[in-house]
């Protein structure tokens, strides 16, 4: 299974499997890791294998979509500032946090359901439905352009840049997300 990622950037990257948290287990960030970033994402499990996909046809491809988080932990720091480097950054195990159970994407259509995460229960990011099946299908078709997406693949489209989350000298991070009122993600990020 491959993760094939549209960043805010709209450029496509891939992560392996084993950058998936599905099961809410704490994340341990590295010693050699002082800042990590997130960027919040929608996410679709594929039912159909296919390459260059149609805009049209995007919403055959998969049957079940949720939402979560991309953890990327800097390595470097830029004049001052952490740099996430998507690509090192994405070989990280349990990263990736994506949850299970996913949902029917009929949720899409309600306008209303909402998408929050919060870190030590402060709000970092909210959304509702609006554009939300437009995004999944902007990532099919950009993930599909060079691609094959294969049945089981997951296709992912970044919602907003990568943000700090935390910093060493901040210490621990309780995060939490949910979904339709559904808790999907409760972990703690540990220095």
């Amino acid at each position: 299974m491959n993760f094939f990622i549209l960043t805010s950037e709209g450029k496509v990257i891939t992560r392996p499997d084993s950058t998936r948290n599905k099961d809410n287990g704490d994340y341990f960030i590295p010693t050699d890791v002082d800042y990590l970033g997130y960027a919040p994402i929608i996410f679709a499990s594929m039912i159909k294998t296919g390459k260059m996909i149609g805009r049209e046809f995007a919403e055959r491809y998969y049957d079940a979509i949720s939402f979560g988080i991309l953890l990327y932990p800097a390595l470097t720091v830029k004049n001052g500032q952490p740099h996430y480097c998507k690509a090192t950054c994405g070989c990280f195990d349990k990263t990736s946090l994506m949850p299970l159970p996913m949902y029917n994407p009929i949720t899409l259509g309600k306008e209303d359901n909402i998408f929050d995460f919060k870190g030590d229960d402060i709000m970092l990011f909210s959304c509702d439905m609006r554009g939300m099946k437009d995004k999944v299908a902007d990532a099919i078709v950009s993930c599909s352009l060079h691609s094959t997406i294969h049945k089981g693949d997951l296709v992912l489209a970044e919602l907003s840049d990568v943000t700090t989350l935390i910093a060493r000298p901040d210490g621990d991070l309780h995060i939490a997300a949910t979904f339709c009122s559904n808790e999907i993600i409760d972990i703690d990020l540990k220095f």
